[in-house]
């Protein structure tokens, strides 16, 4: 049980990033296309939604070293779920683009604070082997919410009307809230338990010492990461919360859009599985390949959508599921990789917060082109331009730490 129970502390982040991050981003883009509706908003006011909740998430990013030094990972992180439901409360009830503001920006306080800079941390002190695993699996919550929550909520909507579907999702983010809050620990030593550490994983990992206590972002290195999680925030962001709208802009029904989207999710959460798992056992360098490609590869499908081929939108979200795991798991294992482990927590907050200006920034980007151009293709177009760029430079950064490595073993 003792070994165990590091598992049902990642299975706990898995329900915290279901509740914290899935139904503020993904989950929730399914209510966008009914909110514009009801609300009687412009695509530009729409994405304007993702913008306010990626600025409220950015304000309360940066105060979150103090605030989890008033409270714990646990305590801190159930406090900021608990804000999700007054968020969904104040969308049941928006019939103005400003109501959809402020529960944006409401929204924005469990993805600050209830997510990965909480998340990342907890399952560091609970297993010193298969961390990459164990992290990947909690984040794949994302995608569970993702596959589970859009046909739902679009059933929902249509069959008890958009404020019940708020209600609905609102509850259960409570419970959940109240479940993880007896159940999580911040550290096994509450409970009197070690962290998870597989023996044979540690002796390979001793060989590597050397690489975790360097720390690699120096200089003009740490500019050059900063930006391209500043990079990854502005295309991967607005392309996940758009993709909903792009699917019903170009024809399909908000039925098939909704099935997608699922599919998207069920992909989303085996990729990160493995993902987390492939760098664990061959390196992120040789597993960004096969995600970056798949992910470049699946923007540019996405550009060429119609809504008479069925092959295309679920082809799209197949691709989109595997790649789209980068943008999410992705930085956070960079991070890891090129820090040492004194500058690990402080380096995530630090990217995860540029992440967030970033997606701020390129939040309203669909919109607005798609206000203009009268589509969303426009939009990925551009997103697959920053793809191929953060793959080269991200790429360039792990060879040149691999040689640095290789001068350092031949000293």
């Amino acid at each position: 049980m003792k070994k165990n129970y590091s598992w049902i502390i990642c299975g706990l982040c898995v329900l915290l990033a279901f509740c914290s991050c899935g139904l503020v981003t993904v989950a929730f883009s399914t209510y966008l296309p009914f909110l514009k509706e009801a609300a009687e908003l412009t695509a530009t006011e729409t994405s304007m939604i993702t913008t306010i909740r990626c600025l409220s998430t950015i304000i309360f990013m940066i105060v979150s070293g103090k605030y989890y030094k008033k409270f714990s990972l646990r305590t801190g992180s159930i406090l900021a779920l608990m804000t999700l439901p007054i968020a969904y409360f104040i969308f049941a009830h928006a019939h103005t683009a400003f109501t959809c503001y402020i529960a944006a920006f409401i929204s924005g306080i469990p993805y600050a604070l209830g997510n990965t800079i909480s998340i990342a941390q907890i399952i560091r002190n609970w297993f010193k082997s298969k961390e990459a695993t164990a992290l990947s699996i909690a984040m794949c919550g994302t995608g569970v919410s993702t596959a589970v929550m859009p046909p739902i909520i679009t059933k929902l909507v249509d069959s008890v009307g958009l404020a019940t579907a708020f209600y609905a999702v609102a509850a259960f983010a409570i419970v959940s809230g109240i479940l993880i809050f007896f159940l999580l620990r911040d550290k096994p030593e509450e409970l009197g338990y070690e962290p998870y550490q597989d023996v044979k994983t540690e002796r390979k990992k001793e060989k590597k010492t050397i690489v975790k206590t360097t720390d690699f972002l120096s200089g003009k290195r740490i500019i050059l990461f900063l930006v391209v999680a500043l990079l990854i925030g502005g295309a991967g962001t607005p392309y996940t919360n758009h993709l909903s709208l792009h699917y019903s802009s170009v024809g399909y029904t908000t039925i098939q859009a909704a099935l997608a989207i699922s599919v998207y999710g069920v992909l989303l959460m085996i990729s990160k599985i493995v993902y987390g798992a492939g760098v664990d056992h061959f390196g992120a360098y040789k597993v960004n390949y096969l995600f970056f490609i798949t992910w470049i590869l699946a923007s540019g499908m996405t550009i060429f959508l119609h809504g008479t081929s069925i092959g295309m939108l679920y082809g799209s979200a197949v691709f989109n599921g595997i790649g789209i795991s980068l943008g999410t798991i992705g930085i956070t294992v960079w991070t890891r990789d090129f820090s040492s482990d004194a500058e690990y927590a402080r380096r995530v907050k630090m990217t995860q917060t540029l992440f967030q200006v970033g997606s701020f920034a390129g939040s309203p980007v669909p919109g607005l082109i798609a206000d203009k151009t009268g589509s969303y293709a426009g939009a990925y177009v551009l997103f697959t331009a920053i793809l191929i760029l953060i793959f080269v430079i991200i790429q360039g950064m792990y060879q040149r730490q691999r040689k640095a490595e290789a001068e350092r073993a031949g000293a």
